[in-house]
């Protein structure tokens, strides 16, 4: 859209995704993106609680989001259900990260 002229301030005021998406699902009534979610929960699961964190005001931390979204091209092309074994891999090492510094901040 930045590249078509939309000036980055006007795309606030611009839908996600468009009602209806390439997949044919209509995703207008956040409930049907849930329910979306909910049918496959291992492959989205991380989009689920990524899309919820912002809406509660409380994004999923942004080094892992970075993570997530430095995974190579070549992966996306793969798929969702590729893509998704690839994250919970990243969530699962950032994890353990995490809960070491954590450890680490209490020894010390």
């Amino acid at each position: 859209m930045i590249d078509a002229g939309i000036k980055p301030g006007d795309l606030m005021d611009k839908r996600l995704w468009d009602p209806v998406t390439p997949t044919g699902k209509d995703f207008s009534d956040i409930e049907q993106l849930f329910v979306y979610f909910a049918a496959d929960p291992r492959t989205w699961s991380f989009w689920r609680d990524w899309y919820q964190g912002f809406l509660d005001g409380e994004p999923l931390d942004w080094e892992l989001q970075r993570r997530v979204a430095i995974i190579p091209e070549n992966d996306w092309d793969e798929g969702p259900a590729h893509v998704a074994g690839i994250i919970e891999e990243i969530r699962a090492r950032f994890e353990v990260e995490r809960d070491a510094k954590a450890v680490i901040a209490l020894l010390a």
